[in-house]
Order: structure tokens, then C-alpha cells, then sequence
């Protein structure tokens, strides 16, 4: 399982450094050798290559390569299932509800992000993605607006509360998941981006700057580039 989880980790590296079209065909064959884990009675070896397969997806998505993505996110999300691992079954969710979206497959991917926002017990952050994919897939949905921007901006609220946006110091509760600053700032550029999609610019303007000084105070060579 540690080698495993190690892959996921190159992968997820690589992904940012070269980007998934540069790696896509190397993180598929990695997938390829964790497929017989399915039928593992390892829980533990079963959850780190569904981790791997979910970071294939990233990259697969990156790639533009949307049917190879789905079929890795649905391996990735057998996988979590059979190891029990709520966490790894929410990132399974998060994956596939992603490439769904960005792909304008809003009805795949706020099934997804649907199924993934009933899993409890996960890490508050993690739940709070699964929230915005949500929010956003509603968002491209006739009629479903005001739902949409309910559930952005609740998010929103609770990144300004528990995060502290406008309090440098207020971090503890999102970093005792080991969540960083630049996943905050990540959320909060989704949102931007979802209320972008709801036709409501001056908000979207407004959690864009929010994720740009949160980009400031942890990484300024980031929020400059």
C-alpha cells in the first residue's frame, strides 16, 4: 500500500509540474498494474490504488481524455467502496463529478456530486468540495439557480469562518485535516468560478480576490504568477 500511495503522489506531482497530457499515459499503466487489487482481501492496498486511480483521473481530465477518466473514476470508486474507506470513496465521487463538469456533462456529474454530499464522516473539507461540486453542477441546471448559489455561498461562509479569510491566524481547523492554504485558496477559485456560471460577476470578482489574497499570504511567487 505505501508503494501505491507513493504513485498517487508522483502523479499528482507530475501533474502540476508537466501537466496530465505530458503524464496521462504513464499514470494508465500504473492503473493497469492496481486493477487485480479488486479482487485483494487487502482493505488497506485496496483504498491506496483507489487514491491512485482518483489521481488519474486529475490527470485524465487534464488530458482532455473524459471516457478514459470516467472508467478510471468508476474503478477508483469500486475500489474505495471494497475497502471501506469513506474518504477515498468521497475523493472517488469528487473525481468523477469534476471531469463530468468541466466536460458539460452536468447530469453525470451533479449525479456524482449528489452521492458524494451523503457520505458522512469524512473530513470537513473534503465534504465541503463534494458541496461546491454540487452547488456548481446545480448551477448549469434550468430552475435550480437559487438552489445553486445557496450551497456556494454556504461554503463560502464557512471557509470565511473556519478558515478565516480576513484573519491571517484562523487556520486551525481546516489545517488539522491537513488541508493547506493553497486548497483553501483552490476552493474558494471554484467558487469564483460557480458563481462566474450563475451570471453573478460582482460576487464572482469578490471570491476571486478572496482566493488571491489567501494566495498572497501563503505562496506570493503563486498569486503573482
Amino acid at each position: 500500500p505505501a508503494y501505491v500511495r507513493e504513485l498517487a503522489r508522483r502523479v499528482n506531482r507530475a501533474r502540476y509540474e508537466h501537466g496530465g497530457g505530458t503524464i496521462a499515459a504513464t499514470a494508465i499503466k500504473h492503473v493497469r498494474r492496481i486493477e487485480p487489487a479488486v479482487t485483494s482481501k487487502d482493505r488497506q492496498l485496496q483504498e491506496a490504488a483507489s487514491e491512485l486511480a482518483a489521481e488519474t483521473v486529475w490527470t485524465l481530465n487534464d488530458a482532455c481524455r473524459v471516457e478514459a477518466g470516467e472508467n478510471v473514476g468508476r474503478l477508483a470508486l469500486q475500489l474505495a467502496k471494497l475497502s471501506g474507506s469513506l474518504h477515498a470513496e468521497s475523493e472517488a465521487y469528487d473525481a468523477l463529478a469534476a471531469i463530468n463538469l468541466d466536460h458539460g456533462e452536468t447530469d453525470r456529474a451533479l449525479m456524482y456530486a449528489k452521492h458524494g454530499v451523503m457520505l458522512r464522516e469524512v473530513p470537513d473539507a473534503q465534504q465541503a468540495w463534494m458541496r461546491i461540486r454540487t452547488g456548481w453542477s446545480l448551477a448549469h441546471v434550468r430552475g435550480q439557480e437559487n438552489v445553486a448559489r445557496d450551497e456556494i455561498e454556504n461554503v463560502r461562509g464557512l471557509l470565511r469562518d473556519t478558515y478565516g479569510f480576513s484573519s491571517p491566524g484562523k487556520r486551525t481547523q481546516w489545517g488539522q485535516y491537513g488541508k493547506s492554504s493553497l486548497e483553501a485558496a483552490d476552493m474558494m477559485g471554484t467558487i469564483a468560478l460557480s458563481l462566474n456560471d450563475l451570471g453573478v460577476y460582482g460576487e464572482a470578482q469578490a471570491a476571486f480576490n478572496e482566493c488571491v489574497s489567501v494566495l498572497e499570504q501563503s505562496s506570493p511567487a503563486l498569486a503573482a504568477f
